[in-house]
């Protein structure tokens, strides 16, 4: 189960416990420490980066990806990067406009 900052890390984290899954928080740059994954995305307004711990996902993991807005979940071209990148298959996208 992952989250993305900040009030993702509420939906997922309640989400995680009721499926009995992990949670992984994506946080804005520069917050998580250790080495990360960095994603940049647009905003309307501008541009913003999300974070991952490196090993935080093993390749081929399976993700429920949850967000509280439109703006940063991951569009479909940011989740076949992450696809290829991270080599993650993505169950599920909830609030996705796709």
């Amino acid at each position: 189960m992952v989250g993305i900052d900040a009030r993702g890390f509420i939906f997922a984290a309640a989400a995680a416990v009721k499926l009995e899954a992990g949670f992984i928080p994506v946080r804005k740059k520069g917050k998580l420490p250790y080495q990360t994954h960095e994603e940049e995305y647009e905003l309307e307004y501008g541009t913003a980066t999300v974070a991952v711990h490196v090993d935080a996902l093993k390749p081929g993991s399976r993700v429920l990806l949850i967000d509280d807005l439109l703006a940063t979940v991951a569009p479909p071209p940011r989740r076949q990067r992450w696809s290829k990148d991270l080599a993650l298959t993505f169950c599920k996208f909830p609030f996705s406009s796709s």
